[in-house]
């Protein structure tokens, strides 16, 4: 893809004993990369391996890191927090984008790199944001957040709606609101912004970011925040009651779409909505009815 781009890949190659997957020239910057196809998203450490090696090279070096398998939410929170920012990353979503033509990867770096640069998030996901978009956007935390919304819609929503709304993905809780602050810029003042986050994971940090973006214009754009608990997963009956933690709802991310359209079938969100002020407002924000009993 690179050498089809005209970006000069370089690939493999060991500076003083250092091991550097490739390196490609955008825009007549030199970038360094690092590519991984592994089963399991890829932690903070691995990152910051990375960073260490892009950290050793000429002052403004950008490195991108792929992983085909993503990012785990603490990994991608931890750049955000970082005092400084010299990686963007990319998924096996955004790669697939660009397998199918849906956009190009010089086109998709330059966005990830005019993201970080102007909102400070590492990861700005291509999928969802490169369309024109709709009255509402939703930023959820990961990819199967946005799957499970996508599902609801395809359930109990009315199939004649011409006005979708667009699901990004944030890759976790603390890059949710750098994402509205990359892409309102750029929309309608009329659409509104809809913040999904999972309340078991935030830290300080983040509550406050969400309190302060919460009800108000972020340029121009109103934003609302939704926080289901513990989280979207068990908030939603997709997870068992039992189940806690990470580990317990692991297996839920690997199932097909008509895998979770099954099990968001059988979860009597109606039920859940009755019971959880956040779930009904959650729908609602859908636009999907489903009888509360």
């Amino acid at each position: 893809m690179l050498e089809e781009a005209g970006l000069e890949p370089r690939l493999s190659y060991r500076p003083l004993g250092e091991e550097i997957d490739g390196s490609f020239v955008l825009n007549g910057r030199t970038m360094l990369l690092e590519a991984k196809w592994t089963q399991a998203p890829h932690p903070a450490s691995s990152l910051y391996q990375f960073r260490g090696k892009v950290d050793g090279k000429l002052v403004g070096t950008i490195g991108l890191f792929v992983s085909m398998a993503g990012f785990s939410a603490d990994a991608i929170d931890a750049l955000v927090a970082g005092k400084h920012l010299n990686l963007i990353l990319a998924d096996g979503n955004d790669i697939r984008e660009v397998v199918s033509r849906k956009v190009d990867i010089a086109r998709m770096i330059d966005r990830k790199l005019r993201a970080a640069a102007e909102a400070g998030t590492p990861y700005f996901s291509i999928v969802g944001a490169g369309k024109p978009v709709a009255r509402k956007v939703f930023v959820v935390e990961g990819p199967f957040d946005r799957r499970a919304l996508l599902s609801i819609m395809r359930l109990f929503g009315e199939p004649s709606r011409l006005d979708v709304p667009d699901i990004i993905p944030a890759g976790g809780p603390a890059n949710l609101t750098r994402i509205v602050e990359a892409i309102a810029p750029g929309l309608r003042e009329s659409t509104r912004f809809i913040l999904v986050a999972d309340g078991d994971d935030l830290s300080a940090r983040t509550r406050r970011d969400l309190q302060e973006i919460s009800d108000k214009d972020a340029f121009g754009h109103l934003v609302k925040v939704i926080v289901l608990s513990p989280d979207l997963d068990h908030a939603l009956g997709l997870a068992p009651s039992q189940t806690l933690g990470w580990d317990g709802r692991r297996r839920l991310r690997p199932l097909d779409d008509d895998q979770l359209d099954t099990l968001i079938g059988n979860a009597d969100l109606g039920g859940r909505a009755a019971q959880d002020p956040a779930v009904a407002d959650l729908l609602h924000e859908l636009d999907v009815d489903i009888d509360q009993d």
